[in-house]
């Protein structure tokens, strides 16, 4: 478990004894007091002294990891240690990061692992997966429309080169600053890429 501590500005946000309640968005801080940040706000209880525990990752998310792992004949991964273990060792999980308080999954990371079949709908659940890397697998079907976003505001990822899949790509992934589609069975009209200040978009498709 983590444990948080939660700055609220806004003081009706904490009642009485009955049960403490978070209602807006708060600035969180390592126990040092250090790397404050702002944060959407997990499923979590709140103490009396306004301490966030945070327990695991939120079970949308880790169903999102699931149906991977079901829709890509997980069982005969090249690699699949400690998937579909219990609650809370979902950052043990082969190719799976979480952010440091084991909130989101930010990360999944399994290219070349004999991921065989389609993509699941689900993983438009993750709020804050960055990086997504299946290349080199045989993943066919299309593209479910989701989404990257970066939890550090850093640059999203997203490569799944290397299979066989068809149809057009989603205008969900236009918002993505590193996109592999390459040797893949698509077609269609490419979708109008975001405009970055920052991070130019890389495109191999």
């Amino acid at each position: 478990d983590a444990v948080l501590t939660c700055r609220i500005f806004d003081p009706s946000a904490l009642r009485g004894p009955e049960g403490w309640r978070v209602q807006s968005q708060p600035y969180w801080s390592d126990s040092s007091g250090t790397a404050l940040r702002e944060y959407p706000i997990p499923p979590a209880s709140v103490s009396r002294e306004g301490t966030m525990k945070v327990d695991a990752i939120s079970p949308a998310e880790r169903a999102a990891l699931i149906a991977l792992y079901n829709s890509t004949g997980g069982p005969n991964w090249t690699n699949h240690t400690n998937w579909l273990g219990p609650e809370g060792t979902e950052g043990s999980w082969f190719g799976v990061t979480l952010d440091p308080y084991e909130e989101f999954v930010t990360e999944i990371s399994l290219p070349n692992n004999h991921l065989v079949g389609q993509l699941p709908v689900e993983l438009q659940n993750f709020s804050w997966l960055g990086y997504l890397d299946l290349s080199h697998n045989l993943l066919n079907g299309t593209i479910p429309p989701f989404t990257l976003q970066s939890i550090d505001e850093g640059a999203t990822q997203l490569d799944l080169s290397n299979n066989t899949l068809s149809g057009t790509i989603p205008n969900e992934l236009t918002f993505v600053h590193y996109l592999n589609l390459a040797n893949n069975q698509l077609n269609g009209i490419l979708p109008p890429f975001g405009d970055y200040e920052f991070f130019p978009i890389e495109l191999n498709l």
